[in-house]
Order: structure tokens, then C-alpha cells, then sequence
């Protein structure tokens, strides 16, 4: 006598298959982290700019408002900058930034200086880079006027 064969029925993966897909994904994941680094240094260079040029206007605006001098003052030891009116030794505020943006001061210096009219103290240049990426800042005599141009 035999005994009936019992079928059994499996709704499972195997282990290869089980290996081929986790094999696809980290293919795809790795793709897409190698890819996704150069953006981040891009933005992260762009978002500082932006916020920059926002802070350097503010530094403008108030120099026009309270009809005397304000500076912009870079700290890169720590990784910051500051708003300094006058002749007023607490900051109108700080603001860091990340360490892996590097700041070179070309004939500018770390202090961007507006006079009471709005008008820039002294022109020059300054570079800010990230990685491959670099921005030219410069700032021109008379009207107080800057541009940001990318190398």
C-alpha cells in the first residue's frame, strides 16, 4: 500500500528570489546616492547664497533707517556672521552657516560695511564655494549695489 502523496502548497519566494530583489534594490539606492550628493552641494550653496543677499540687503535697509553705519561682519573660525550697527557691541543678529562652505576674502575683507546713505564703504570681492561649485560675490562703489555671479 502507498500512501498518498501529500502536495504541498508554498505561497512563499524562495531565497534567490528573495536575494535578486534586495540585489535590485541596492542598486537602484546606491544610484540614487551618488547621485543625489552633487545636487545637495548644490543647494546647499544656493540656499546660502539666497539667504545672503537677503541678509545683505537687511544690513542696507538698516544702515538707510537708523541713518548710520552697519556691517556685516564674517566670522569663519566659527562658522558665522553677523549684523553690527554702529558702534553697538551686541550683534542685531547672528547667523550661522555649514562648515563645508568655505569663504575667501579676495580685496573685500570679512566686513561688508553700508555707510548712513546706503552706500558701500569700500568695493571688492569675496568667493564662497562648496565642493566643485564657487560664487563670486562682488560689491561695487556708489549706489551699494552687489551681484553674485557662479564661476
Amino acid at each position: 500500500m502507498t500512501q498518498p502523496q501529500q502536495r504541498l502548497h508554498h505561497n512563499g519566494f524562495t531565497v534567490l528570489e528573495v536575494l535578486i530583489v534586495l540585489a535590485i534594490v541596492h542598486a537602484i539606492m546606491f544610484v540614487t546616492i551618488v547621485k543625489i550628493e552633487p545636487l545637495m552641494e548644490y543647494y546647499r550653496l544656493h540656499w546660502f547664497m539666497k539667504q545672503l543677499e537677503t541678509d545683505i540687503f537687511y544690513a542696507q535697509e538698516a544702515a538707510i533707517t537708523r541713518g548710520q553705519a552697519v556691517s556685516l561682519r564674517f566670522s569663519s573660525d566659527k562658522n558665522e556672521y553677523f549684523i553690527v550697527a554702529g558702534s553697538i557691541s551686541s550683534p542685531l543678529f547672528t547667523r550661522s552657516y555649514d562648515s563645508r562652505l568655505r569663504i575667501q576674502f579676495a580685496t573685500l575683507g570679512s566686513q561688508i560695511k553700508f555707510l548712513g546713505n546706503g552706500n558701500i564703504s569700500k568695493s571688492g570681492t569675496f568667493f564662497i564655494s562648496s565642493g566643485s561649485l564657487t560664487y563670486e560675490m562682488v560689491f561695487m562703489l556708489g549706489k551699494g549695489r552687489f551681484y553674485a555671479e557662479k564661476l
